[in-house]
């Protein structure tokens, strides 16, 4: 299984999340009039672990977790309840493997053309790749 599913269900499943955006979370692009609040994910590197013989199955992935609200309580309140969820997490989630998730940024948004705020998190993952 890929870690974009273990990492949908993770925040759909997650109570504090889903109490903000119920199932409103995106793989890389929102929909077209997206209701807010909501979060997409989006890979935007992988690194595969080797050994001298190649692969070993693990991967560290970036991940970009974007957060939007309407209003800037909201959105805190949700790039809060994304990172409680995330950050340092390891476990497994629907038979993916995950050894860490941490933290690296965070940048926080004001769309003038949407009228929308947005925080931007970017995490490290580190996976087994079954």
């Amino acid at each position: 299984m890929a870690v974009e599913e273990a990492l949908y269900s993770r925040l759909t499943s997650d109570v504090a999340v889903s109490a903000l955006v119920g199932s409103r979370v995106y793989n890389t692009r929102l929909p077209q009039g997206p209701t807010l609040p909501c979060v997409t994910y989006t890979r935007v590197s992988t690194v595969a672990d080797m050994a001298h013989d190649g692969p070993v199955g693990y991967e560290l992935a970036r991940y970009q977790i974007d957060a939007y609200a309407t209003t800037f309580e909201t959105i805190r309140s949700l790039a809060d309840a994304v990172r409680n969820c995330l950050n340092g997490y390891s476990g497994t989630v629907l038979s993916t493997v995950i050894h860490a998730v941490l933290l690296d940024d965070q940048v926080n948004e004001w769309g003038d053309l949407l009228d929308v705020w947005r925080i931007t998190q970017d995490y490290m993952i580190h996976w087994r790749r079954i």
